[in-house]
């Protein structure tokens, strides 16, 4: 039976992800020729790429 997360879990792994897009956006707009198109396309390839991370069922995959 899944354990499910805490809410100061949820609350620090969305910091954390918003705070690595943060620094994506800033990295990008000072080398990308086109930073918004650049950032668009990384978020929508990251987002496509995001269900390998979780196993594709939704939950995280364990080490």
């Amino acid at each position: 039976m899944a354990v499910p997360p805490l809410s100061a879990e949820i609350r620090l792994l969305t910091a954390a992800f918003s705070l690595t897009g943060v620094i994506i956006a800033a990295l990008l707009s000072r080398f990308a020729r086109r930073p918004r198109r650049t950032f668009v396309r990384t978020t929508v390839a990251l987002t496509v790429l995001s269900p390998l991370w979780t196993g594709g069922d939704g939950r995280p995959t364990s080490a």
